[in-house]
């Protein structure tokens, strides 16, 4: 996925956010270069691993071409930032905002790496300016059960029931009566009102675990189940229980 807006004439007046993680291949000096219809700015973390540790690179406060990426600074100087000295492999948060005030609007980032030596011999040997992407890592909600066993009497000699919240209503769903033996998909059977009324499906998952907090399945051992619950596919906020 490109750090970019393609352009499109939506004559609309919007904004997008664009937050991630740059690691620069090798160690040495680069520079960002930002176009963009109608107004974008750039920032870029200072330390590695810290998104408030942070500074503006650019600021460019009018129209131009569509990708207009490239090393001159004829007319835009203010779209190419001063040379920045980074560490090669670390992760950098960078943030992009962009507006378009009505009609086509677009924006794109490349960065540039400083180069003291060039193979002059070499057929590839050209600097140019890359466009940036994005490799996403989708992180799905889950959520953790754990049920400690009683230390006299039947596990089933009692049950309970799970309260979800949904974020968006705050309306409250109860679920089935639930027991402590139950395998996973007997407990996803139980709350799955909840989650079916936000539109998506729970995988469930148990395990149990003796004194020491490790797996195994002697019943006399057998001191906590937990069951991990979840989701089969990204919502917009995760609930609250």
């Amino acid at each position: 996925m490109h750090f970019e807006a393609l352009e499109k004439d939506t004559k609309a007046m919007q904004t997008h956010l664009y937050r991630g993680w740059f690691t620069p291949p090798a160690d040495g000096r680069y520079r960002f270069h930002n176009s963009c219809d109608d107004h974008c700015d750039l920032w870029l973390g200072n330390t590695p691993d810290s998104e408030t540790d942070i500074t503006e690179l650019l600021n460019v406060d009018h129209w131009m071409e569509f990708r207009r990426i490239s090393y001159s600074t004829y007319g835009n100087a203010d779209r190419i930032s001063d040379w920045v000295t980074l560490q090669g492999g670390q992760k950098y948060f960078i943030k992009s905002a962009h507006l378009n005030g009505g009609g086509a609007g677009h924006f794109a980032t490349g960065v540039e790496i400083e180069q003291a030596e060039l193979n002059p011999t070499h057929p590839r040997n050209q600097k140019e300016v890359q466009r940036l992407a994005f490799h996403t890592a989708d992180v799905r909600e889950t959520h953790r059960l754990t049920i400690t066993y009683p230390t006299t009497g039947e596990i089933d000699s009692g049950t309970f029931r799970l309260q979800f919240t949904n974020p968006e209503t705050l309306k409250r769903s109860v679920s089935d009566e639930l027991k402590a033996s139950m395998s996973g998909n007997s407990i996803r059977d139980r709350i799955k009102g909840y989650f079916n009324s936000v539109g998506v499906n729970t995988i469930v998952t148990k395990k149990t675990l003796n004194e020491a907090g490790e797996e195994t399945d002697t019943n006399a051992e057998i001191k906590s189940a937990v069951y991990e619950i979840k989701l089969d596919r990204l919502v917009s906020k995760p609930s609250t229980s």
